[in-house]
């Protein structure tokens, strides 16, 4: 609204968008807007959206047995996966999510897709730390002096 009142006060749509920190085109798009739809269309309108059909509560507990992990919640494997936490949504609150729109969900909770590391069950744990201390410095210390010939 500020910025069609000074558009109309004649003053440019470079200034006004860099004293409000847009593009020229917004400034543009927004006097526009006003002459044809009136000033009161560019009042801010909270978007309508579909209703979360979880409460916060809910969301708060899925978020504890998440954390709690699978098993603990009665399930075979180590690993949540987002049809598992359907189905933990759907057992726990009988609320049915898709499980491809969980994602958005889970990262607004704090969580992120992780992918567990693979490692040798062979793997001596021992022999990896002497090498990260004792061989690898030494074959980045050869590395570094080949490098500057």
């Amino acid at each position: 609204m500020e910025a069609v009142r000074r558009r109309k006060a004649g003053e440019s749509a470079e200034a006004i968008a860099l004293d409000l920190g847009v593009g020229a085109n917004a400034v543009y798009q927004w006097a526009k807007q006003a002459r044809v739809q009136g000033i009161e269309s560019l009042k801010f309108k909270p978007r309508s959206g579909r209703k979360v059909k979880l409460a916060k509560d809910h969301w708060d507990a899925l978020a504890q047995m998440v954390l709690a992990g699978p098993r603990e919640c009665g399930f075979t494997t180590e690993l949540w996966t987002l049809p598992l936490i359907s189905e933990l949504i759907q057992k726990e609150f009988g609320v049915e999510y898709h499980p491809d729109h969980l994602s958005r969900f889970m990262r607004r909770l704090g969580f992120s897709r992780q992918k567990p590391t693979v490692r040798a069950r062979e793997r001596d744990e021992e022999a990896v730390q002497k090498f990260v201390r004792e061989e690898f410095p030494r074959i980045e210390k050869k590395r570094g002096v080949a490098a500057q010939r």
